[in-house]
Parts: structure tokens; sequence; C-alpha cells
């Protein structure tokens, strides 16, 4: 018995993937953004330090660090809003793609979650 084989050229499959995959495989998940920031607030990244502003997304991994007499207002995914104080500095995680966790190294954070009764232990902070 014969096959027929036909040969695909690798870079054909790679193009094909690349363009029908959504942007968002690719990307880091994004959490949430900033709705307001006041003074200097920044997001780390490993070596990497940027500046945040409103309408400054958040990622999976980054620490958000406000300095003296700074603050930011976080939105994560119109469920729960945290007013993060001067001097803070906080990593916030998705879990189980729906859950939030918030890792409170230092300062300050107040949080309202919006319709807790849905899911009340989909949030959560931790401090050091």
């Amino acid at each position: 018995m014969r096959h027929a084989y036909s040969w695909i050229p690798v870079g054909t499959v790679l193009f094909a993937l690349f363009f029908t995959t959504s942007p968002n495989t690719f990307a880091e998940t994004s959490l949430g953004k900033v709705a307001e920031a006041k003074g200097k607030v920044w997001s780390v990244s490993g070596e990497k330090k940027t500046l945040l502003k409103a309408g400054s997304p958040l990622r999976t991994g980054e620490t958000l660090v406000t300095e003296k007499n700074s603050t930011a207002k976080i939105v994560l995914k119109n469920e729960i809003a945290l007013l993060v104080k001067p001097d803070s500095q906080m990593q916030i995680d998705q879990v189980a793609g729906k859950d939030w966790s918030v890792d409170l190294v230092r300062g300050a954070v107040l949080s309202k979650v919006t319709n807790p009764e849905k899911r009340p232990n989909h949030y959560q902070i931790r401090t050091k």
C-alpha cells in the first residue's frame, strides 16, 4: 500500500500560527488598569521600571509601587477597586483565571468589592 504525503514548509506553519492566534495569547495577562495615579506610581517587572498613569494596564507578575505622597486607584475587571496609599508596594495576581490575590509587601491599601455575594472568596489580601 502506497501513501501520499504532502510537505508543508515550517515557515508556512509558523506564519499561520502567528496570524491565527489571538494577540493576547502572546501578551502577559492584563488584570485591570490604573484609574488614577497621583504623584509617582511605578510598575516594576524584573529590571524594568515603568511610570504609570491613568489608563495604564496592570499585568500578572508586576509589582506596583507608590512613592511618598503618591497614591493609585486600581480597578480589577470592574469588580474590585483598590486605593493604594503612599509608600506602598504590592503585587496583584490572578488565580484560576477569575480570582485575585494581592500580596502587600509594605504600606496600605483600601479595597471595595462589587457584588461580593456572587463569589465571596474570590479576592484576598496577604501581608508580608
